[in-house]
């Protein structure tokens, strides 16, 4: 679609230097000239300066910020726009898949029941086994000996690695990337949209689709019910040999290093990052945007809603405290209370 076709979709009102076949909307620092783009915070500026992008949605505070041969786009309440945006490249599993049965004698040393859908262009290796009801898209790549059971779900586009284990009832959306050795536990949902909204003036709330993809590297394990969402631009990340439990809610353009650990019902908001080694206890919390340096150890029930940069510190608390700070803060507050009831 053209860029002046989506515009008059918009009822947006902008005179364009040239327009141009729209192949994809995405952030600044990764769109070409086929490619739309945006900008809402200041911390972005840089990127600004320096994107190909063909043209570049803004409100007026940035216009001045612009270089001069960019094409720029002006609108009001950009989140807003934004999610507007990104219905014209929205992704809908299976739409135009032709299923049939798929023929075990089509492939090599592979166990396949009889009661499997699958599409088109599929790559199984030798040595893996896939159970009753389970549903394979287009352009899926199985590597050797793995295991699907029943009622798995694979979108189109989607990568097995070697040796992994996929329990029943587990859903991968497309284009989701999945490593080597890897064990997903029922139920486990990887890739589909974040929680992602725009909301207008008014209060309207419109859904911004999620156009990126979710990775989860070698040696991962995933617990029960677990939610990996997909990156509204770019990748969603779980680092090689990280150990996540059940009940786990891993939001849009998280990236988390190697070898962490999340124990049950953990709660990461978008964009959060973390480094290698890091531990998570049941029910701790992280705010959005923050960055958690290598060996930290945050406690149960904690909620992180700032970066921790100091390597190997340990937190606690809400909201958290270093966790000396946390024993003496409570230590100081029994002690007052003790004192407060004897003199009642």
């Amino acid at each position: 679609m053209k860029l002046s076709e989506i515009l008059g979709i918009l009822k947006i009102d902008s005179k364009l230097s040239s327009d141009f076949e729209v192949e994809n909307l995405t952030t600044l620092d990764k769109a070409s000239p086929k490619d739309i783009s945006f900008i809402m915070q200041k911390e972005y500026l840089k990127d600004l300066q320096e994107t190909e992008a063909g043209a570049v949605f803004m409100s007026k505070e940035f216009v001045a910020h612009a270089p001069k041969n960019l094409q720029s786009i002006v609108v009001e309440d950009m989140h807003f726009n934004l999610a507007r945006l990104s219905a014209f490249f929205e992704v809908r599993e299976f739409e135009g898949n032709d299923f049939n049965l798929l023929d075990s004698k089509s492939f090599i040393k592979v166990k396949i029941h009889q009661n499997v859908l699958a599409g088109k262009n599929l790559v199984i290796k030798e040595g893996t086994t896939i159970m009753p009801n389970v549903t394979i898209g287009d352009d899926v790549y199985i590597g050797a000996n793995v295991t699907i059971m029943p009622n798995v779900v694979l979108c189109d586009g989607v990568v097995i690695g070697d040796n992994t284990i996929l329990y029943p009832n587990v859903t991968i959306y497309h284009k989701s990337l999945i490593g080597k050795d890897v064990r997903l536990h029922a139920g486990v949902v990887i890739g589909s949209d974040g929680f992602g909204f725009g909301t207008s003036k008014m209060g309207e709330n419109k859904k911004i689709f999620h156009n990126g993809i979710t990775i989860i590297e070698d040696e991962v394990e995933i617990g029960p019910n677990t939610v990996i969402s997909r990156a509204v631009f770019d990748k969603t990340i779980i680092g090689a040999n990280s150990k996540l439990g059940e009940l786990i809610a891993i939001s849009h353009n998280c990236v988390l290093g190697k070898s962490n650990l999340l124990v049950s019902q953990v709660g990461l908001a978008g964009s959060t990052t973390t480094g290698r080694n890091v531990v998570f206890g049941g029910q701790a919390g992280v705010g959005g945007h923050v960055h958690i340096a290598d060996f930290v150890q945050v406690g149960a029930q904690a909620g992180i809603t700032k970066s921790l940069l100091t390597p190997g510190s340990k937190w606690s608390g809400m909201p958290a405290l270093p966790l000396k700070d946390f024993l003496r803060f409570h230590a100081m507050t029994k002690k007052m209370l003790l004192k407060n009831h004897k003199n009642d």
